[in-house]
Parts: structure tokens; sequence; C-alpha cells
């Protein structure tokens, strides 16, 4: 009981400081690695993002091009295009499989006690689902 009464001694010190700018000093510093720490989050996911994007770009754009080859080749032109057909057909499927190795990280915001941040990223994560849904939509119905 009296060790425990020694470690209580002044624990508003401890924690404050011994002065009021000392005390501001370290709520200060404190704040700062807090913001910083959520801004390395932040940064991490947005990379991450970035490279997804890229990737998923590369492979609609080969897809693309591998619908346009394919459609000329059914139209039976006087072009011989079916080398260039496998050449990207083998490039898509390099890109699926950069594709399915990249991992976006998404912090736990809610868990961090920044529920503002987990509104603020859902926004734009519903944004960009409902534009890519209504593509794909707008994919199948012209095919």
């Amino acid at each position: 009981m009296e060790g425990s009464k020694k470690m209580m001694k002044h624990p508003t010190k401890d924690v404050y400081g011994s002065d009021a700018a000392e005390g501001f000093n370290k709520g200060k510093m404190e704040t700062v690695e807090h913001y910083r720490a959520l801004l390395r989050l932040s940064n991490e996911h947005r990379k991450s993002e970035v490279s997804w994007t890229k990737a998923s770009s590369t492979v609609n754009s080969i897809d693309a091009q591998i619908e346009l080859f394919d459609a000329i080749i059914k139209s039976e032109g006087k072009f011989d295009l079916v080398a260039e057909l496998e050449k990207l057909t083998l490039e898509h499927v390099e890109a699926e499989e950069i594709l399915g190795h990249v991992k976006v990280k998404v912090p736990d915001w809610d868990k961090l006690g920044e529920n503002w941040l987990l509104k603020e990223y859902s926004h734009v994560f519903f944004s960009v689902l409902r534009d890519y849904i209504m593509f794909y939509f707008l994919f199948l119905i012209l095919h």
C-alpha cells in the first residue's frame, strides 16, 4: 500500500508537466505524433489504391483491345491479326496476375478512434463502386 502511494504522489505532474508551458509542449507533441501516424496510414492507403488502379486500368485496356481484335477477326477482314490477339491474351493474363497480387490497405479508422475518416473514405468507395457497376451493366447491354 505504501509503495502505491509513493507512485501516485504527483500524477498530474507526471502527465501534464511541472508548469503550463511544459504541459502545452507535451500535449502538442503528442497531438503531432497522433496526426502524423494517421497521415502515414492514409498515405499507405492512397498508394495501394493507386497501384490497384493502375493494374486494373491495364487489365481493362488490354481486355478492350482483345475484344476489338476478336471483332476484326470474326468479320473475316483481310487483316491477319491472330498473332496480335494471342500476344494480347498473354499480356492480359499477366496483367490479371499482377492485379491479383495488389492488396489495397484500408486502415481501420473506427478502431483508431477516427470515425470521421471512415465516413470520408466510405463515400469515395461507394462512389467508385457505383461507377463500376454502371460501367459493367452498360458493357453487358452493349454485348
